[in-house]
């Protein structure tokens, strides 16, 4: 079954599952208000590790705060905090698992790149004929 943003029928999103704290839920629910999963079980799975990593980057925020971006290392030297690696680890795993759901661009997405390569061609034909605006 091919994945693709809410059509006009009835489709009623399932609630996130209990595990999820605040931003996962938060992510789960904008993702199934956009995109249908239905039929999709391994796309459910995936989302619900998205979601967990989401929940995971938000403790370590909260975490970091009044913290110093640097601490000692083991021979006394300035290292990146290890939250901070973390968070960057754990964004980098979110990035991961939201493209491996394969989603397709929503109508917005869609305009918006029309738009941007309109303004792009407006650019490349105006160098092409000399002309400003």
């Amino acid at each position: 079954m091919e994945l693709f943003p809410l059509q006009l029928h009835s489709y009623e999103p399932p609630a996130p599952p209990e595990v999820l704290q605040n931003r996962g839920k938060e992510l789960w629910q904008e993702m199934t208000s956009v995109f249908d999963f239905t039929g999709e079980p391994g796309k459910y799975a995936i989302l619900e590790r998205a979601c967990r990593t989401a929940d995971t980057i938000e403790q370590l925020e909260t975490a970091m705060e009044g913290q110093q971006f640097t601490v000692k290392g083991s021979m006394g030297q300035a290292v990146i905090n290890p939250l901070i690696a973390e968070a960057r680890a754990q964004t980098n795993q979110l990035d991961k698992l939201i493209k491996s759901l394969n989603l397709p661009e929503t109508s917005e997405e869609q305009l918006a790149q029309k738009a941007k390569l309109s303004a792009a061609g407006r650019t490349a034909a105006r160098a092409r004929h000399n002309t400003s605006r």
